[in-house]
């Protein structure tokens, strides 16, 4: 007789360690593509010093010109220390 699995009772052990497998490949292959994108930036397309500072941010901050925020509502990056300075980022 197979075990069920005590999270997904419509599921076997072996099935669910099977659908744990495809979620943490599936989440594997979406960080690798994040860091592909964000290696690619280009600095002229995006904003990269900090609104309230003027320091250079790290590139995973950074904030497209072209983004609609950016234009509309003048969003812009901030620095980590910046950040920890406010309770939530508009």
């Amino acid at each position: 007789m197979t075990q069920m699995s005590d999270i997904f009772p419509e599921m076997t052990v072996e099935q669910e360690k099977q659908w744990f497998a495809e979620q943490q490949e599936a989440h594997r292959l979406e960080l690798e593509r994040e860091k592909i994108e964000i290696a690619q930036r280009k600095a002229v397309d995006h904003y990269i010093q900090c609104r309230d500072c003027g320091a250079f941010v790290q590139k995973w901050r950074w904030v497209r010109k072209d983004h609609p925020q950016a234009i509309s509502q003048g969003w812009r990056p901030l620095c980590g220390s910046c950040f920890d300075n406010y309770d939530n980022y508009p």
